[in-house]
């Protein structure tokens, strides 16, 4: 068996990354080919129900498509075994086992970190956010608008129906409330874990 023998633990740590981003990218496609293949099984059924007298092709392709490598992904499942087996015998003493469980807590802490709120690469997470934001900023910005709206009121003697003179309006503070507490939260879990 061979051993790592670089002292330098950037280089190690280097190499762990770029085996755990290639376990991860053979996942993926191996992924993709299962939802590829369900597709197009369902596309070939869809066909056969709809144009019900001309023969069916679900069965003859599906028998056809089934064995290539853009459907059993192969090509992936021997990229997986590969990585899996150079990581054990350089960072696991030969344990695959041991090196599947350290590669997929890699990919998961991965993903953690494109998930996370602020960083990584992950632009949908960071999209979500944004929208979040925006919707709780308008929220916010109406029912401040809506408490300035009755404090005029009452000073110019109007009747305005507002959100504060509903008998709702404590449930409401005490949502907003608990937004703010929730916000302010989280805004203090990320300061405290840069």
């Amino acid at each position: 068996k061979r051993s790592l023998d670089v002292a330098d633990p950037a280089t190690r740590a280097s190499l762990k990354r770029s085996l755990a981003q290639l376990d991860a990218d053979a996942r993926e496609l191996i992924d993709f080919t299962v939802w590829n293949f369900t597709a197009f099984t369902k596309i070939t059924k869809k066909r056969d129900k709809r144009l019900k007298r001309e023969p069916a092709i679900r069965e003859r392709f599906t028998t056809l498509v089934k064995n290539r490598d853009c459907c059993a992904a192969t090509s992936a499942r021997k990229l997986i075994k590969d990585v899996h087996r150079r990581y054990a015998d350089l960072f696991c003493g030969g344990s695959t086992t041991e090196a599947e469980l350290e590669l997929r807590e890699a990919a998961r802490a991965a993903n953690e970190s494109a998930q996370s709120l602020y960083g990584g690469q992950n632009t949908i997470a960071t999209l979500r956010f944004g929208y979040r934001a925006g919707v709780a900023a308008t929220l916010a910005v109406w029912v401040m608008w809506d408490c300035v709206e009755v404090v005029n009121s009452v000073h110019k003697k109007v009747s305005h129906d507002s959100v504060a003179a509903k008998a709702a309006w404590p449930l409401f503070r005490a949502c907003g409330v608990l937004l703010a507490w929730h916000w302010l939260w989280g805004l203090s879990l990320w300061v405290w874990n840069r």
